[in-house]
């Protein structure tokens, strides 16, 4: 009993986990540029949507408690209200036409108007409003992007793909050219580079300075001068 009651607990915490993983999602798509309107769209009507929730509800109520006063002695679908609300709204997200078929044979007038007032209400005047809501939404979140970027000019596809292209043509180029570069050059030697002996200087002059340089392994400098006389 212990173990069973333990796997209901980890089941049921791993399904909410999982539809937490929903809502992160809207979270995750406003770091994605072609996303970011649906993550938008939903926050700017979140209040709407909450009260065309309570409207839905209350109008699904108030079918589910008609509909068990017509045919909650007859039906077990309508017996309750809790049987008769979900009766409702299985119709309503289905149009399932076993229901109908069961309340025509019970008073046909009745099934009629309950069947087809719910199915108009809810499918044309409910889902237009739902849509109505939603693309509002949609452009107040393309409104509002259009204003944080409209000092930003964002390069389009094309431009994209040519700059990427430049790009990768000009680094193999350079690297081409590097390559040429380095078969070109001569080695080096390994010893020591030897400085080559400056030409002898002419005769000092008056008023003039001589300075001699010779390079040898030791790199030693003399400096002679000679002031005129």
């Amino acid at each position: 009993m212990l173990v069973a009651n333990s796997q209901t607990v980890i089941r049921r915490l791993s399904f909410f986990m999982v539809m937490l993983m929903i809502f992160l999602m809207f979270k995750t798509w406003d770091g994605i540029p072609a996303m970011q309107g649906v993550s938008a769209t939903v926050l700017n009507a979140s209040a709407r949507l909450f009260s065309f929730g309570i409207i839905l509800m209350c109008l699904l109520t108030l079918f589910a408690g008609g509909a068990m006063l017509a045919f909650g002695q007859q039906m077990d679908e309508f017996h309750t209200f809790p049987n008769a609300f979900l009766t409702t709204l299985i119709v309503m997200t289905t149009g399932s036409e076993e229901t109908y078929e069961l309340q025509r044979d019970i008073d046909p007038f009745i099934a009629s108007v309950w069947h087809w007032l719910l199915v108009c209400i809810m499918y044309v005047v409910c889902l237009n409003l739902l849509l109505c809501i939603l693309v509002d939404a949609y452009g107040e979140a393309r409104a509002q992007h259009a204003e944080l970027n409209k000092n930003i000019v964002l390069p389009t596809l094309y431009e994209q793909t040519l700059d990427t292209a430049m790009y990768c043509s000009t680094s193999i180029r350079n690297r081409f050219m590097d390559a040429f570069k380095s078969e070109k050059t001569p080695p080096t030697n390994d010893g020591k580079c030897r400085r080559s002996s400056v030409a002898p200087a002419e005769e000092p002059t008056s008023g003039s300075t001589l300075i001699r340089q010779e390079g040898d392994d030791s790199d030693i400098i003399e400096v002679l001068a000679v002031e005129a006389i």
